[in-house]
């Protein structure tokens, strides 16, 4: 796992270099540099050593002849079949390590090498020959990506922090994307916080002709969603094969590697299949004192069941700087509080090991959050109200109260997220363009809504499409790569992720059982108890740390109330002692958002 950083265009090396280095929590081990000064095309790596760890796979990498350069973020899971076709086909390798699997299927079969990796990776390869820059990004977008077009040339980096300080940037908020955050507690699809740098979609590749200064996005991958017909015992047996083959390939490392152990079916699952392929392994489970929920006990008996060398933590109430650092850190607003136990796990984690596996995108893949079960099972008169919704569309009543009822998306949206409407935003943020708040709350769901094939999958996709790749594996790359630590997410694996959603409704939930083919495997390898415990996810009691009235006071007399980003008048009003305990969660929000303003735009 690594920081990668480049930039096409005429710029100052020292100045590209340390901008560069701003990365180095994701690669401590080494930082290099590649600047080819004829085409003016500078690349910086910070090196976190995983697989290969000598010289020879230290980055940026380059072919035989010196013509194709990469700098790479992630694994290639299936480097080693890669590699034995690429020697079939003449091609000779110097280095162990997976990146130079990306540079000789470049060299290849161009473009057509993407869909080939198996993996989680973000890159950027430089072409001599060709003059031309490709971006890629994994099909999930568990590695970030992001870009800037300027005047100047193009910049990308895994995190923003490096392109906003090139000297000449302009630090301005991306309106739409503050608007999303502020409707969806995450930035959403190609946008970020920052005007005028974007992220590279999940599967998709950018390429950057250096001649014209001529920059085109393409897709090589998408989900097909559509159900197959399997017998359940069929479904179980090819899952079973399916999570061996796959969780083995993410153990492979040349450091030592553990999971993170949770009281859940996801971790427990991930954690059941890397103990039987590697045991005595490493598991990590956190607690938090004084909380009611508490699953280090059931991570416990899990790691008993398993034989695994099991590491627990317990945070203390009062120990809230062990996680504030993190804010200093995060050049992009997250509003997921489940960004505070990654962290904090992480760092526990970065004690003993280098990488963890763990059970991210469980939930998304499998069909595992409450509100599935909430939108297929809703009372037969919501059922009907959302059958009159088309009507009430014709009849211009869309935007009403009733229509708001109505409406399918805003009913999953009001289970989802505890965010603000068109109406709040308007009032507490005055000077967003009015554009931006006369759409829909709803428009980001109705891009990525499929009524077919219907069910539960109709939800799975609009999650896999948003929230998995816009808020969840925003804050476990982000609070994982803080503590320079990698995390692999065998679930989401492209194999696991075609085969689940091409389950039947039936073999995805039955009545409200969800996740039943885990479940099956989970009882059939001995981890039986998990499922006696009610779902938690992977949160934070937050409040318990930093109580909203603090938080409202803050913000009360912050920077974004001082620069005049918000209106007082309204901030005020949602603070109010008797209504300040019931929108801790959006005082939240506004809280992520007071912290990354004060630490990244007042500089």
């Amino acid at each position: 796992m690594c920081g990668i950083f480049g930039f096409a265009g005429k710029v100052s090396e020292s100045e590209f270099e340390r901008c560069g280095r701003l990365l180095r929590h994701r690669g401590p081990d080494a930082f290099g540099v590649h600047h080819d000064r004829d085409n003016q095309v500078h690349f910086a790596h910070c090196r976190l050593a995983i697989i290969d760890l000598s010289s020879n796979g230290a980055q940026p990498m380059c072919n035989e002849t010196g013509d194709v350069w990469v700098v790479f973020n992630g694994e290639i899971y299936n480097f080693q079949k890669l590699r034995q076709e690429l020697e079939g086909l003449g091609h000779v390798f110097k280095s162990n390590s997976d990146t130079e699997a990306i540079l000789h299927a470049w060299e290849q079969w161009g473009t057509s090498a993407f869909k080939r990796l198996e993996g989680m990776f973000a890159f950027g390869l430089w072409d001599r020959q060709r003059r031309q820059l490709a971006l890629v990004r994994d099909r999930v977008g568990i590695k970030p990506l992001y870009y800037a077009e300027t005047v100047g040339g193009l910049a990308f980096a895994s995190e923003p922090k490096a392109i906003v300080n090139l000297p000449g940037f302009k630090r301005k908020i991306c309106m739409e994307g503050l608007a999303d955050y502020l409707m969806y507690s995450y930035v959403a699809g190609s946008h970020s916080i920052w005007e005028n740098i974007h992220q590279l979609l999940p599967g998709h590749y950018l390429l950057y002709h250096l001649k014209d200064r001529r920059s085109e996005i393409s897709p090589y991958w998408q989900l097909n969603s559509v159900p197959r017909h399997w017998s359940e015992p069929e479904a179980i047996e090819c899952l079973d094969g399916l999570l061996k083959a796959v969780v083995k390939e993410h153990l492979i490392s040349d450091v030592s590697i553990g999971t993170f152990l949770s009281g859940g079916l996801d971790s427990t699952m991930v954690a059941s299949y890397a103990a039987e392929a590697h045991p005595r392994i490493q598991t990590f489970t956190i607690g938090f004192q004084g909380w009611v929920v508490d699953e280090t006990s059931a991570a416990r008996v899990t790691s008993t069941v398993l034989g695994t060398t099991h590491h627990e933590e317990f945070v203390r109430a009062d120990r809230m700087e062990d996680w504030m650092p993190m804010f200093k850190q995060l050049d992009e607003p997250i509003g997921n509080t489940s960004s505070i136990p990654t962290f904090l796990i992480s760092s526990l984690v970065r004690r003993q090991v280098t990488v963890a596996l763990s059970g991210d995108g469980g939930d998304e893949v499998f069909g595992g959050y409450k509100w599935y079960a909430h939108m297929e099972r809703c009372r037969w008169r919501k059922r009907a109200l959302f059958g009159c919704s088309p009507l009430i569309r014709a009849l211009g009543q869309d935007t009403t109260k009733l229509g708001r009822r109505a409406d399918r998306l805003h009913f999953y949206r009001q289970l989802h997220c505890p965010s603000f409407d068109s109406s709040e935003i308007r009032t507490l943020f005055p000077g967003l363009p009015d554009d931006l708040l006369r759409r829909p709350a709803t428009w980001l769901y109705e891009k990525h809504f499929q009524p077919e094939p219907g069910g539960i999958k109709r939800w799975q996709n609009l999650d896999f499409h948003t929230f998995l790749p816009d808020s969840n594996l925003v804050y476990s790359d982000r609070a994982s790569m803080l503590n320079s630590i990698e995390i692999r997410v065998p679930l989401l694996d492209r194999r696991i992720i075609e085969f689940a959603f091409s389950l039947p409704e039936h073999l995805s939930m039955s009545d409200l059982t969800q996740k039943l083919p885990l479940r099956k495997l989970l009882e059939k390898r001995g981890c039986g108890h998990v499922l006696q415990n009610r779902k938690q996810g992977f949160s934070c009691p937050v409040f318990l740390y930093w109580k909203p009235e603090d938080m409202a006071q803050e913000m009360l007399h912050g920077a974004l109330v001082r620069e005049g980003i918000v209106n007082p008048v309204a901030l005020s009003e949602i603070c109010r002692p008797e209504v300040v305990q019931a929108n801790g969660l959006r005082i939240w929000l506004l809280m992520v958002l007071e912290k990354w303003f004060s630490n990244w735009m007042l500089v």
